[in-house]
């Protein structure tokens, strides 16, 4: 999958995982309850509420399994993903979408499972089609999973990446390939920081290749806020 794919495109998968916990439609054959589930007889899976706190049920209808084994995925292994991989779903009513895709891709659930319940479905295809591992996306804490695809094409290591005081991939990556060390980038951003001034990336760069030292550009920062307290 490409980062253009990533980017631009919507997967199916991707957008039934977006409506779960949606209010349940009923019909003839499925009666809802005052709890917002339904007398059917039929199994459930149990998925986390919106709020973090509560739980939403989706039911499995007969659509379920038959999209399961047209895509050669017994039910046995399809429920052995985790739950958030399980929990997609349209009105109430589960969507086997996310476990397709993934098993599709030969992602199976002994691979799926180790990722940070930080990525969802569509993050861990992503991660996984590109070669990045469990291991080693966790390595990149909270980055996200596009994110840690530029570090690791631009050769940042996870330790490196982190070492900036800076929340931008692009920031880091210009200033990496311009080989400005984080020491070094660290030092602006604390000027911005006390200063309340915006030394920009590129202007970084343009200093320390002008031979200019972040504590001069510090000492000119505090004269400067002096003078807007004096003729303030």
């Amino acid at each position: 999958m490409t980062l253009a794919r990533k980017l631009g495109a919507l997967t199916l998968a991707g957008l039934a995982g977006v409506i779960t916990g949606c209010e349940p439609r009923s019909n003839s054959q499925e009666q809802k309850l005052s709890g917002g589930e339904y007398q059917s007889g039929g199994e459930y899976i149990t998925c986390p509420g919106r709020d973090g706190n509560s739980t939403v049920k989706l039911l499995i209808v007969k659509s379920y399994k038959q999209e399961l084994e047209r895509a050669g995925i017994p039910l046995g292994v399809a429920q052995v993903y985790d739950e958030r991989l399980q929990c997609s779903g349209v009105g109430g009513i589960a969507f086997p979408g996310t476990i397709i895709s993934l098993y599709g891709k030969g992602i199976l659930p002994e691979v799926a499972n180790k990722y940070s319940q930080r990525f969802s479905g569509d993050d861990i295809l992503f991660l996984s089609t590109n070669g990045i591992t469990p291991e080693v996306a966790d390595e990149y804490k909270q980055r996200s999973d596009i994110e840690i695809l530029l570090f690791i094409e631009a050769g940042i290591s996870a330790k490196e990446a982190e070492s900036y005081n800076l929340s931008r991939p692009y920031e880091i990556i210009q200033l990496k390939n311009a080989g400005i060390t984080p020491e070094i980038a660290n030092k602006y951003a604390s000027i911005n920081n006390d200063f309340k001034v915006d030394i920009s990336v590129d202007e970084m760069i343009t200093l320390t290749k002008n031979g200019f030292d972040p504590e001069e550009v510090r000492k000119k920062a505090r004269e400067l806020l002096v003078e807007r307290a004096i003729f303030k």
